[in-house]
């Protein structure tokens, strides 16, 4: 549903800022001077989540990283926001006492002694495993508007799917980013995200493709 959700909102943003730029074109507009600086930006990738959770059984997987952020250019260097990122992957398991493990995850699972009986109304046998932090997010570009930038989140982190638990998150970030026009940012990032919860922490390094248009 993420997935689903997150690339509807990148194709209806992609096609509002070309269809804007393109009416522009037609009718002779002339761009202001003044540079646009607010922005809301969506990044798709990939990522090795490495989680420590009693109720997912797995040494480490791939999963998909979707985000969407909104904010401002204060400066040519400093940029301020808000951020959403979403860790997600399938999850199964063979009863309602074992621990989940990842789709399509090939190593030997081992069973659960630890694990309690299922609730009376049935049990969840494949579910998706979403793994989210919200929170402000800081970027610095030491060479300008484009190129080589910095960046920081930190905030709330929630566990979806297999359970629900909230904790602590944070995340840092490097990428490359060019400045199409004055309308449209895009960017390759990479970085690491790290979550804490009560029964344990999850890791996932990442790279993704970031659109960012402004408004």
């Amino acid at each position: 549903m993420h997935v689903r959700v997150l690339v509807s909102l990148g194709i209806s943003l992609m096609t509002f800022t070309l269809a804007t730029a393109a009416a522009h074109a037609e009718e002779g507009y002339q761009a202001p001077e003044k540079e646009k600086r607010v922005f809301v930006g969506l990044s798709a990738g990939g990522s090795y989540a490495m989680v420590n959770h009693p109720l997912i059984n797995s040494t480490g997987f791939g999963a998909v990283t979707l985000g969407l952020h909104a904010g401002v250019n204060i400066t040519d260097r400093w940029t301020i926001g808000g951020d959403i990122t979403t860790f997600e992957h399938g999850m199964i398991r063979a009863s309602g006492t074992d621990p989940f493990r990842p789709t399509q995850f090939l190593e030997p699972q081992a069973g659960c002694d630890k694990c309690e009986p299922p609730a009376p109304g049935g049990w969840i046998s494949q579910t998706s495993a979403t793994f989210t932090t919200v929170g402000p997010r800081v970027e610095f570009s030491p060479f300008g508007k484009d190129g080589f930038y910095l960046g920081l989140t930190t905030g709330l982190s929630v566990l979806l799917g297999v359970d629900t638990q909230f904790g602590f998150g944070g995340a840092a970030r490097a990428g490359y980013r060019y400045r199409v026009g004055n309308v449209l940012g895009l960017g390759l990032e990479g970085g690491l995200q790290g979550q804490r919860f009560d029964t344990g922490s999850n890791v996932f390094p990442y790279a993704s493709v970031v659109l960012r248009p402004y408004f």
